[in-house]
């Protein structure tokens, strides 16, 4: 039976936020029973979210390279976990992934290079400051 078909409404409470994304038309984001964002899933990501750059490189890189990533437009946080960088970025700016491709190979090769959307459990951390919450 489709309850959508039928106008139904189901409300939905849930911690899984990509349960909630592959199951709800819209999603609503609560914090200590406050509404911070309603809308769907694509909307909140696009609205609230940030491009995610990771790269995996043979070696860690320099306190130096990662300030002069900061620096490219667009970049609002690069942090590095061993030798993983996963770079924040926003806008549309193609040239900077370039040009951050150049920045770490001067120093060390790449493994690997991936970019892509933000999840929903890093939007809700995004608009809340923390983590999910039991």
């Amino acid at each position: 039976m489709d309850l959508k078909k039928k106008g139904k409404t189901i409300l939905l409470t849930t911690n899984y936020l990509e349960e909630s994304n592959a199951l709800c038309d819209r999603l609503a984001i609560l914090d200590h029973g406050r509404l911070i964002a309603l809308d769907t899933s694509s909307n909140l990501k696009r609205r609230y979210g940030d491009t995610i750059i990771e790269i995996e490189t043979t070696s860690r890189i320099s306190q130096n390279i990662r300030t002069r990533m900061l620096s490219l437009p667009g970049i609002t946080k690069v942090h590095q976990n061993d030798k993983t960088l996963k770079i924040v970025s926003t806008g549309d700016d193609t040239s900077t992934i370039g040009q951050i491709v150049m920045l770490v190979t001067n120093e060390t090769a790449l493994r690997t290079i991936s970019q892509r959307e933000p999840n929903l459990d890093e939007i809700f951390l995004n608009l809340t400051g923390s983590a999910l919450r039991d």
